[in-house]
């Protein structure tokens, strides 16, 4: 129920924003942030965008990375290897 999508241009907000409707018709309540490398004042993403998001429900975090992940589902890795 818990997704972080890490990137901080249009197209991670887009993603974020369609997960976070899709999986709340799903499970009802859900947790969705959208972290990005940048720094508040140097987003990617259009201020329309972040400002949606932000309307919506998504939780933005600035000047952030990620020092490990891992992939649970073989269906995900397969799509990263193709």
């Amino acid at each position: 129920r818990d997704i972080v999508i890490i990137g901080g241009c249009n197209v991670a907000s887009d993603i974020a924003r369609s997960l976070f409707r899709l999986r709340r018709k799903k499970y009802g309540k859900v947790q969705i942030t959208l972290a990005r490398l940048e720094k508040e004042g140097e987003m990617l993403a259009d201020d329309e965008e972040i400002i949606q998001g932000l309307e919506e429900g998504i939780t933005i975090k600035n000047a952030r990375y990620s020092k490990s992940s891992s992939m649970s589902s073989p269906a995900v890795l397969k799509a990263w290897q193709r």
